[in-house]
């Protein structure tokens, strides 16, 4: 508004002007007083909304600049988050026997079931590629009677390639892993048991086995699924779980209505509750309680090894053709938010 006032304005002044310091130019050249009084103003103007176009221009090209910019950073964490592990394997054996049996020979039975299953799989891979080996024991044995089941057990499965720990634990070691190790040559061997627990009222003896590979380092090797970044509730409610939920069906680029079932396992009471209430909001059409598979219910709580479990089992209804499955999992204790996890068929996520 104050730009189209302005000629005015410079008209004004620029007669004023002139008439104030040039009065007797007026009555010898009116022409000339003329020109100055009006031309001098017009030009001012003219200056000014070539300078008021070009700053309009470098502002925009500015905000266009942030603006793409942030489209590409936004695209660049999309693309991140969307990063997947692909299951080369998967295995889970229950422990027979008395849960009293205070040894360790039930554990290396199963530590040795588990990775006979997994080592025609590693035959395939070269000798030269390393394990990131993930270990996870809940138990009321000794840590080094478990570790000595452990060693037991690797020594008669013939697998030849070598071993590096994981630090980290749980699914924050998966999380991890997609972040920092993405185009790692390394395969991810997961090995998580809860045996023996301290409260054995309700819990499973569960010995799981489960190996990963980055679909970029290792594309010859067949895959049975493909596991979708997990996402865990940052807090023990149903606000941050239902925020959880959305986010591990963004980091999928599926329609979530793909999911065919739904698996618990590590899940109080309360936080059944609160899976219950989050399914009511969120667009996945197994919301009925009957399609909900329950391993608490089914084999009992499988403590620290509860993700893991459920994975291994949604990969094995994945492989009979079920569909996309969609997890929860705690740590049997409630102590902490539930993750939420997807794994879809090799073939949807390669479409």
């Amino acid at each position: 508004m104050w730009f189209a006032g302005l000629p005015l304005f410079l008209l004004l002044l620029g007669v004023g002007g002139v008439s104030l310091f040039g009065a007797q130019l007026l009555h010898q050249r009116p022409i000339n007083f003329l020109g100055l009084a009006l031309g001098v103003p017009l030009l001012g103007w003219c200056l000014l909304g070539f300078g008021r176009v070009f700053l309009y221009l470098g502002q925009q090209q500015v905000a266009d600049g942030w603006d793409m910019a942030r489209e590409e950073d936004l695209a660049h964490k999309l693309r991140r988050g969307r990063r997947a592990q692909w299951v080369l394997a998967a295995s889970h054996h229950f422990v027979a026997g008395s849960i009293e049996d205070a040894s360790g020979l039930r554990l290396q039975k199963a530590l040795t079931q588990v990775l006979a299953d997994l080592a025609p799989v590693l035959e395939q891979v070269p000798g030269d590629v390393p394990l990131a080996v993930l270990f996870e024991v809940e138990s009321a044995l000794p840590q080094v009677v478990s570790r000595q089941a452990w060693r037991r057990a690797w020594s008669l499965s013939g697998i030849r390639q070598s071993i590096v720990p994981v630090s980290s634990c749980g699914l924050d070691a998966l999380d991890g892993w997609l972040d920092r190790r993405i185009a790692d040559q390394a395969l991810l061997l997961v090995v998580a048991t809860q045996f023996m627990p301290q409260r054995p009222e309700g819990r499973a003896e569960v010995v799981i086995g489960m190996l990963l590979t980055n679909r970029t380092t290792h594309q010859a090797l067949p895959c049975k699924a493909c596991l979708h970044r997990p996402e865990q509730a940052r807090e023990a409610n149903a606000d941050a779980l239902l925020y959880a939920v959305r986010q591990a069906l963004e980091w999928v680029p599926l329609n979530a209505q793909s999911i065919v079932q739904i698996w618990r396992a590590g899940v109080d009471t309360e936080g059944g509750a609160q899976l219950l209430a989050v399914l009511e909001k969120v667009p996945i059409q197994s919301t009925h309680k009957q399609r909900i598979n329950d391993l608490d219910a089914s084999q009992g709580n499988p403590g620290r090894a509860s993700p893991w479990l459920a994975i291994a089992s949604a990969t094995q209804a994945i492989e009979c053709g079920v569909g996309s499955q969609f997890i929860f999992s705690g740590d049997g204790n409630g102590a902490q938010g539930l993750w939420c996890t997807v794994l879809t068929p090799v073939e949807s996520f390669s479409k």
